[in-house]
């Protein structure tokens, strides 16, 4: 499809006929004034390239070859030429892979949680727009299955879970909460954490939580742990002879 900027297709009947005459199916719009975006649209719809140049002197198969390139609107080929053709400066992250905008209003066809007229934003409830999410923004993630503890040390105990299988967007970190307060954040690739300096024969609970462009998910179900306690004090081992009968009693708390 070749695309003059002015109404007459005079400059490049010439070099279409050789085309033509060389196995290539050129279809000439002269668009200036006298055809409307919509004609042109129309015309061009069944045509799988757009070829533009700035000039058709030296136009032929070989310079074809080298520049052609697939279009996914004509509108935008034509912008420059064409009054009251809107440019389709769709955001690829928010925009349908594939799809092509309304020429009059230039709107986009925005993916599921993506919004405006060129899908640069995100839905009420989303944020974070990305290319890689097919809905084109994070949600709030998923609550998280309760965390598994182990026993580090006497004074320490080892925390791990499980990243979502739907996590809803992009996890950007997890929080881990220890006895309903805040403990630390760390990165999506971190999976398990130790807390270290705890008190022997105390009981610690633990919950986690993801958090998204779009907030902070529920957090998990509560485990808990009790460290062991100290070893007892203050005992004296009992005196006894060979001979003797004994029962040896005592309490540890």
């Amino acid at each position: 499809v070749l695309i003059t900027a002015s109404a007459s297709s005079d400059s490049v009947d010439s070099p279409a006929a050789n085309l033509n005459a060389e196995g290539v199916l050129v279809t000439v719009i002269p668009v200036g004034n006298a055809v409307s975006s919509a004609e042109a649209q129309k015309i061009a719809s069944s045509a799988s390239r757009v070829f533009s140049v700035p000039s058709f002197e030296s136009l032929s198969v070989s310079s074809i070859d080298l520049q052609l390139s697939t279009q996914t609107n004509l509108c935008s080929t034509i912008l420059s030429v064409q009054t009251g053709c809107e440019a389709c400066a769709c955001n690829r992250n928010g925009t349908s892979p594939g799809s092509v905008c309304d020429p009059t209003t230039a709107q986009c066809v925005c993916k599921s949680r993506t919004t405006g007229t060129q899908c640069d934003q995100c839905l009420p409830g989303y944020a974070g727009l990305a290319g890689t999410l097919e809905e084109g923004c994070s949600g709030i993630p998923p609550q998280l299955s309760t965390p598994m503890l182990a026993l580090n040390t006497s004074t320490s105990i080892s925390i791990s879970w499980f990243s979502p299988t739907s996590p809803n967007g992009i996890i950007e970190t997890y929080t881990i909460y220890r006895d309903g307060s805040k403990l630390t954040s760390v990165a999506v690739d971190v999976v398990s954490i130790i807390d270290g300096d705890l008190q022997p024969g105390t009981t610690y609970s633990y919950t986690v939580s993801a958090t998204s462009p779009a907030g902070e998910g529920a957090k998990s179900t509560v485990a808990a742990l009790r460290l062991p306690g100290t070893n007892p004090e203050g005992l004296v081992a009992p005196s006894v002879s060979s001979n003797s009968s004994f029962t040896i009693e005592y309490v540890i708390n």
